[in-house]
């Protein structure tokens, strides 16, 4: 039997052809979703007030991040510190961002276990969505139910809406 060699269009078609391709996203690249998702990186003019400068020092710090580059560790504990900071800035309650905080590095620790003790046969996709249903959604909500009794954020009369479970994702399980 004769193996065809792989050119890139090929890759790009069927992403289980390299071995390259069957991977965990890095911490890197959760952490830079991580700043995406939640908007706390502020478009121009808005009233929070983080500079251009400060932005794109804090997106260089991302992107070197998500490739693994630099201190790895220092970098990464900077940019949960800067995170924090912005989070502090928008809500304006050090104990919901001390919660929350608590929450988003109880989940990375998490992650940084299954990254390191385990592996994958699926593309950085399926993996994801495998992560989130498997193991993390079930840490995610302790998380934030032992957070949220630690810190008391029942006191903060934050408005939430009545469905108890708004906060959680829906997905559709394997």
């Amino acid at each position: 039997m004769k193996l065809n060699k792989v050119n890139k269009d090929q890759l790009q078609a069927d992403p289980y052809i390299s071995s390259e391709i069957f991977s965990f996203p890095s911490i890197g690249e959760v952490v830079k979703s991580l700043f995406d998702h939640s908007g706390l990186l502020a478009n121009k003019g808005d009233k929070h007030g983080i500079s251009e400068q400060t932005k794109k020092k804090i997106q260089i710090q991302l992107r070197r991040l998500a490739k693994e580059e630099s201190e790895l560790e220092n970098n990464l504990q900077d940019l949960l510190k800067q995170y924090s900071e912005l989070l502090k800035l928008v809500n304006n309650s050090k104990k919901f961002s001390d919660a929350f905080m608590n929450s988003v590095i109880d989940i990375l620790v998490q992650y940084k276990d299954l990254i390191r003790g385990d592996g994958t046969f699926l593309n950085k996709p399926e993996t994801i969505k495998f992560v989130l249903v498997t193991k993390l959604i079930d840490r995610l909500v302790l998380s934030y139910q032992k957070n949220s009794l630690a810190f008391n954020l029942s006191s903060l009369d934050l408005t939430t809406p009545n469905f108890k479970g708004w906060w959680l994702p829906v997905i559709n399980a394997y």
